[in-house]
């Protein structure tokens, strides 16, 4: 029930961009780092600042007239959409992440999820290029790395 040309996949809609001729947003390093992975595995990839998320983190869908303010997007329509979900409520999903949860500068402490809905035999090697990026371009310390399954 959603309009696919405003509701598409992130990682879709960089592709669109760079097919398209465009130019990517350069923001900073961790954001960066972000798109060029989700380039790279044509995955929808979220990371998140770990200082704005309280408590446990659950991956859910979103249920009607929930919305949230997605970066550089307005009000995004959660309804049956794939969302990451904190004591506080939505902040993000695989269309666009909302601007509660997002990478700034000043972010310190981050969480970096590549979102494949299907067994993918490359998980681990996108998990461990994702890890070397943010090691070199971001000076990061990686404390874990994981595949979690959904059940």
């Amino acid at each position: 029930g959603k309009d696919l040309c405003k509701y598409r996949l992130s990682s879709e809609s960089l592709v669109k961009r760079v097919v398209k001729g465009n130019d990517l947003y350069i923001v900073n390093n961790i954001v960066d780092i972000n798109n060029l992975i989700s380039l790279h595995t044509c995955y929808s990839v979220g990371t998140y600042d770990l200082d704005k998320v309280n408590g446990s983190i659950t991956f859910t869908v979103g249920e009607e007239n929930e919305r949230y303010d997605g970066i550089g997007r307005g009000s995004i329509n959660l309804e049956n959409l794939p969302v990451f979900e904190d004591e506080g409520g939505k902040f993000g999903s695989t269309t666009s992440d909302s601007v509660k949860a997002m990478i700034t500068n000043d972010t310190t402490h981050i969480l970096m999820n590549i979102i494949a809905f299907e067994e993918d035999e490359n998980l681990e090697r996108y998990i461990e290029y994702s890890k070397e990026l943010l090691k070199r371009f971001a000076d990061a310390t990686i404390i874990d790395a994981k595949i979690t399954k959904c059940k």
